[in-house]
């Protein structure tokens, strides 16, 4: 009886962690072709690149190599974050027909699972909607763009 009994727990534990998924699973084969189809779209897509050029070179103007930071500067920014959110919900909506809050979850299964191929990608992720990255940016375009003047 009791062997039958440690079975069937056994057998129905497996079943509920199949059905939750753990974390520490593997990514499904459905997670690896969204992490990987925006992992394409920001490295290879020209436009997406075209869009945060034309950004900068727009926006480059307002800031300068001052220690104190203009309120403008936030401003700016947060149109910056606000054009790469829409742009990556819209190509998730696009090829997956998911959404933002889904393609974070499979980022945090990434690390949860250990898959280091994937994980590298998620720095430059982060780096995105770092305020410090955006603002050498902004001053590196207004110095190339003063630079070809």
């Amino acid at each position: 009886r009791e062997d039958t009994w440690r079975n069937e727990r056994r057998d129905s534990q497996t079943n509920d962690r199949e059905e939750v998924g753990m974390a520490g699973d593997a990514l499904s084969d459905a997670e690896k072709v969204v992490f990987d189809g925006v992992v394409s779209f920001l490295y290879e897509d020209a436009a997406f690149e075209t869009t945060f050029q034309a950004f900068a070179a727009e926006h480059c103007g307002a800031f300068d190599d001052a220690e104190e930071q203009k309120l403008e500067y936030n401003e700016i920014y947060l149109q910056y974050r606000s054009t790469f959110e829409a742009l990556i919900e819209a190509h998730l909506q696009r090829t997956s027909n998911t959404d933002a809050a889904a393609f974070f979850a499979i980022c945090k299964k990434v690390v949860e699972c250990g898959d280091e191929a994937r994980a590298e990608f998620l720095p430059m992720l982060n780096a995105v909607a770092d305020y410090d990255v955006f603002l050498s940016l902004m001053l590196e375009t207004k110095e190339k763009l003063a630079a070809a003047a």
